[in-house]
């Protein structure tokens, strides 16, 4: 079984453990086997747009020769079964052989298994990684990074949320803190974070959220503090049956 990790550190292996340096060092091959395993729809590639994508200012011949020269250095770095074809014109992958954290985050989402999902986000798609004269290749890079983001984000969420109704205050305020940590900027999350530690009876650490927010928001974008999130710290730090808020 081939193991693909492209969320955060990208990593190619065959089980048990056996790395495939050669293929991470050629940014050629990462991009090619990525394309082919993450793309949607699944299934074959067209050859046509394999090369638009990674070999776009070569002439036809000279892109088709680069293609074929990839796919065969993967086919010698993977072994057999691992790259299929249909005819002369797509490409695909054998998933069978093939487990991919990607793939096994979309379809965990697709069950509704939130933990199982956000377990595996390890951090960006392809973080880091770039193809020199491949402007299209890096907008689906982009595209794919952002929608998993937002994926992640959103199941964290739902879960913290989750979590808060049925009463579980301190795993609440852990799914709130790893969305904090990926999305410091949003005032629904500060405020969503501000909102659960109140709950849980630590109202100076919502208050230090409301004060972590409206710094970054200065330092990084040069904007004043949120309303929003000034109101709610305003309300938290009101006493309560004379009670101020617990240092």
């Amino acid at each position: 079984m081939l193991e693909l990790r492209t969320l955060g550190e990208i990593n190619l292996r065959k089980a048990p453990g056996e790395q495939l340096d050669a293929v991470l060092v050629q940014d050629k091959l990462v991009a090619l086997f990525s394309y082919l395993v993450v793309a949607s729809p699944r299934g074959f590639h067209r050859r046509d747009t394999l090369v638009g994508l990674l070999w776009p200012g070569h002439d036809e011949a000279h892109a088709r020769g680069a293609l074929r020269q990839t796919l065969h250095s993967l086919r010698r770095a993977l072994g057999d079964g691992i790259l299929v074809t249909r005819g002369d014109a797509d490409v695909g992958v054998d998933r069978e052989h093939l487990w991919c954290d990607a793939c096994t985050f979309g379809d965990a989402l697709d069950r509704g298994e939130l933990r199982r999902a956000v377990s595996l986000y390890c951090g960006p798609f392809l973080k880091g990684f770039y193809v020199a004269g491949a402007p299209d290749f890096d907008t689906w890079v982009e595209s794919i990074r952002g929608r998993l983001e937002r994926e992640y984000c959103t199941a964290l969420e739902q879960l913290a949320r989750k979590a808060l109704e049925q009463g579980d205050t301190l795993r609440a305020v852990e799914w709130w803190r790893q969305l904090w940590d990926v999305d410091p900027f949003s005032a629904r999350v500060a405020m969503g974070l501000m909102g659960t530690l109140d709950v849980a009876g630590e109202r100076c650490a919502a208050i230090r959220v409301a004060e972590r927010h409206s710094d970054l928001l200065r330092r990084v974008f040069d904007a004043e503090p949120d309303p929003e999130v000034m109101v709610m710290a305003e309300q938290i730090r009101r006493p309560r049956g004379g009670s101020p808020p617990r240092q």
